[in-house]
């Protein structure tokens, strides 16, 4: 039976859960993953059970539980070895580190066939046993003289030094705090040609002569040095001082009551700088940097993670409206599409509502196929919104501003420029938006889109893709494969399974966040909900229309009491019971019922509930709801926290059914860069333009036109050093952190739009930024970096900064002879 107490009791210690009832908490909710409860349902629906635990500590909680579970095997087999080493059976039960665990099991391994260790067994069987005796402390004269021949006697002593597990431990220690990283150039070989060269240089030339302390490392780093090893453009070696960490081993031995002293010093001298030399050194120096690696992968995902949520949530348009949307192109042309304000195609006939725009050979044909598409979109946004020829007290309103949603792919100045064109020759005025199209064309050839689409070729519908997640980001990028938006760092150097499921449980839990019409949304997005997979996604489609959630138990096949309890509160369905189509939870709708009945609240006239008795915060209380709490809590056996909860999801069902609109969702709340804006005009696209058509030509136009003030720019992706945004160019520029001013790195959203400065671009075609406002001078250009004396050194002092990831206190084990 797995205790539960000594579990939440180790991880809280060893993983960060600091904070008043943390530990009594993760108590609870070990037993609710286990019982393969999903995260988004623990989170909303178990509130009461998981606090103070936040969802990121309970999506932590359940990957670390997800780990531990996989290391049962190993776990096993070294409990069967330490039955009488309970502090050390301890330290087993609770690891999930693999590393951790074959580094304990190491003392018990049998010496692998051919090595030192089972020559020596063969050739001297007697010694073994005399150097076991030598190491428990029998360490007379006569004792020493049986330890021959010597140099067998120092391998198997040095063998048992490397597997003493409190030496291993504080060896740890000592080289995370006093080893240097290096990193150094590579001399290519015959067989690597002058372009594989060229692009090392761009990619590592930082890291040619490199040299920084192991705790200051930052995780770009390690990536990028790990990723220059891979291609063997880069040498990875380590500064560590021998006789300095000979000594530290010595010192951990006499900790540990080991004699070292006497006659036998020569002996113990020679087996520590043999075990450090032939065992340690490597061992120590591989554990430490795959800690290290596996520390900026956890980081990167991170990263993948937070910017994948960020734009999966992006709000929708407040109100929707039809668009024209444009995939650029050069000789294929410009693939473009009518969208009407739902997502669906303006017309039914597909030849009309998708068009290429053909304007290389003839530039004024594309500008009047432009302009037609313009004319249509402009008569039904018209048709839809009443007749601009009404008046208002008297006055003309203003004609309706068509929308044109631009791919910011290859071509996309050209294409600006050409529907700027059409605007100003046709008089129709027009907002372009530019919105990024990764992952568009891998979505125009899936399975989901030639059924949308069974005539069309892929090229021609990937135009639809980008406007549809324009008006609604959500159901749109949930189709496409996370790797293929350009969201990650370093994605590629990733584990892909293990990023692949950290993505899939990340779009979960976002579409949990907001949930889904169970009678019109898409296979999708239905997969996505927790507790759902393909097969009964398309099952639940099959069994349309619901009238009812409590459909999915009775008439879909598969879907049995665990899964319908996970996943039916994130399925909204329009029908005779009116909580059907809220954030309630069907287990609750005798309290909810009850609830509504005192409150008097009707759900299916949501109007004429004021709004004036409702409170302000998500799970606010009333103090004149205080009594009916308390009687609810009674009547319906669960904790007032539990009547709580459900009271802040008829709240939150009334006032705010889309939380991405109604800026309640921490993830995507009201732009901290818009925020400081009004402050300090940080960032404020405020009296910023577009990148002039004349300097987004090429990296040299640009280079000659920097600095350039005031440069619309939309963020496409953030980074533990800062965020890439798309300003115009050919490729996107970095918005270094120190370049933030008083804007937070953290509050930045991908799809942004933020007004900033270019400063001045690179020999190698890199883009310097900054925050507009700041008025910071541009970067004087760099010599590239080669292999002199300090390059790639200076900007690391250890004396500059804290380390990014201080090495955590490792826990000690007790001796084991």
């Amino acid at each position: 039976m797995v205790n539960w107490n000594q579990l939440a009791t180790a991880w809280s210690a060893d993983h960060g859960f600091v904070g008043s009832g943390k530990v009594q908490a993760m108590q609870r909710t070990l037993p609710l993953l286990e019982d393969t409860a999903s995260v988004p349902f623990v989170c909303r629906y178990r509130a009461d059970i998981v606090a103070p635990l936040s969802t990121k500590e309970v999506h932590k909680l359940a990957e670390m539980f997800a780990s531990w579970n996989s290391l049962q095997s190993l776990r096993k087999k070294i409990l069967d070895k330490i039955q009488e080493d309970t502090q050390l059976q301890h330290r087993v039960q609770s690891s999930i580190s693999k590393s951790e665990l074959e580094d304990l099991y190491a003392p018990f391994k049998p010496p692998s066939k051919g090595s030192l260790e089972d020559r020596i067994a063969k050739e001297h069987p007697h010694l073994k046993a005399e150097v076991d005796a030598f190491w428990q402390g029998q360490q007379t004269t006569s004792q020493e003289k049986k330890l021959r021949p010597r140099e067998a006697a120092v391998t198997l002593l040095a063998n048992k030094i490397a597997s003493h597990t409190p030496t291993t431990d504080a060896l740890l220690e000592y080289v995370e705090r006093f080893a240097k990283v290096k990193a150094s150039k590579v001399s290519p070989g015959k067989d690597v040609d002058a372009k594989t060269r060229s692009e090392n240089d761009k990619k590592y030339a930082t890291y040619y002569d490199f040299s920084v302390a192991y705790g200051y490392i930052r995780d770009h780093q390690v990536l990028a040095i790990r990723r220059g090893v891979n291609n063997k453009a880069i040498k990875l070696s380590y500064d560590i001082d021998a006789e300095r960490t000979e000594s530290r081993i010595r010192r951990s031995l006499l900790d540990e009551g080991v004699q070292l002293q006497g006659k036998a010093a020569g002996l113990w001298a020679d087996a520590t700088k043999d075990a450090w030399s032939r065992l340690l050194r490597k061992r120590i120096t591989s554990r430490l940097w795959k800690d290290k690696c596996t520390h900026a992968e956890e980081k990167s995902m991170e990263v993948f993670r937070v910017n994948l949520l960020k734009a999966l949530l992006a709000p929708p348009l407040s109100t929707p409206k039809p668009l024209l949307a444009l995939d650029p192109g050069f000789a294929a042309g410009i693939k473009a599409c009518l969208l009407q304000s739902t997502g669906q195609l303006l017309f039914q006939d597909e030849e009309t509502s998708l068009v290429t725009v053909k304007f290389l050979q003839n530039r004024k044909e594309g500008i009047e196929t432009l302009i037609s598409l313009l004319q249509i979109l402009y008569s039904a946004q018209d048709n839809e919104h009443g007749n601009t020829a009404k008046t208002t007290n008297g006055k003309m309103p203003k004609p309706p501003v068509v929308t044109v949603a631009l791919g910011n792919g290859h071509g996309s100045q050209e294409a600006r420029q050409l529907v700027r064109d059409a605007s100003d020759k046709c008089g129709i005025p027009i907002d372009i938006q530019l919105v990024s199209e990764a992952g568009a064309s891998v979505w125009s050839v899936t399975e989901g889109a030639s059924r949308e689409f069974p005539s069309q070729a892929p090229a021609a519908i990937a135009s639809v893709s980008i406007g549809r997640r324009y008006q609604n980001p959500l159901p749109e990028l949930v189709k496409i494969p996370p790797r293929s938006l350009g969201l990650g760092m370093y994605q590629h150097d990733l584990k892909e399974t293990e990023l692949d499921e950290k993505l899939r449980i990340t779009s979960i839990h976002a579409v949990a966040e907001v949930g889904v019409d169970g009678n019109s949304c898409s296979a999708e997005i239905l997969e996505k909900i927790p507790g759902l997979t393909s097969k009964l996604a398309q099952r639940i489609i099959e069994a349309r229309p619901l009238r009812a959630r409590n459909d999915m138990l009775e008439r879909v096949s598969g879907i049995g009491t665990k899964t319908y309890e996970n996943c039916a509160a994130f399925i909204k369905v329009a029908g005779d019971e009116p909580l059907d189509a809220t954030l309630v939870h069907p287990e609750s709708y005798p309290l909810a019922r009850y609830l509504l009945k005192k409150l008097k609240w009707n759900l299916a006239d949501k109007a004429s509930i004021r709004k004036a008795d409702l409170p302000q915060t998500k799970h606010g209380r009333c103090e004149k709801w205080g009594d009916l709490i308390e009687k609810a809590a009674v009547k319906y056996s669960v904790t007032q926290d539990r009547v709580d909860s459900v009271v802040g999801h008829l709240i939150s069902s009334i006032t705010n059914p889309d939380p991405r609109l109604g800026g309640t969702m921490s993830i995507v709340g009201s732009s901290p860069v818009a925020s400081a804006a009004k402050a300090t005009d940080v960032g404020s696209v405020d009296g910023c333009s577009l990148l002039p058509s004349s300097t987004s030509t090429s990296i040299g136009a640009l280079r000659k036109a920097c600095p350039l003030r005031g440069i619309v720019a939309t963020v496409r992706n953030v980074v533990d050093f800062g965020a890439f945004v798309d300003f115009g160019g050919e490729n996107d520029g970095l918005l270094h952190r120190s370049k933030l001013g008083p804007v937070s790195l953290s509050s930045l959203l991908v799809g942004q739009e933020v007004g900033v400065d270019i400063l001045s671009v690179s020999d190698n075609g890199r883009v310097a930024i900054a925050l507009n406002g700041l008025n910071c001078d541009p970067e004087p250009s760099k010599p590239k970096q080669t292999n002199g004396k300090n390059a790639g050194k200076r900007s690391y002092s250890t004396t500059a900064r804290k380390p990014e990831n201080p090495p955590a206190k490792r826990r000690r084990a007790g001796r084991k002879g």
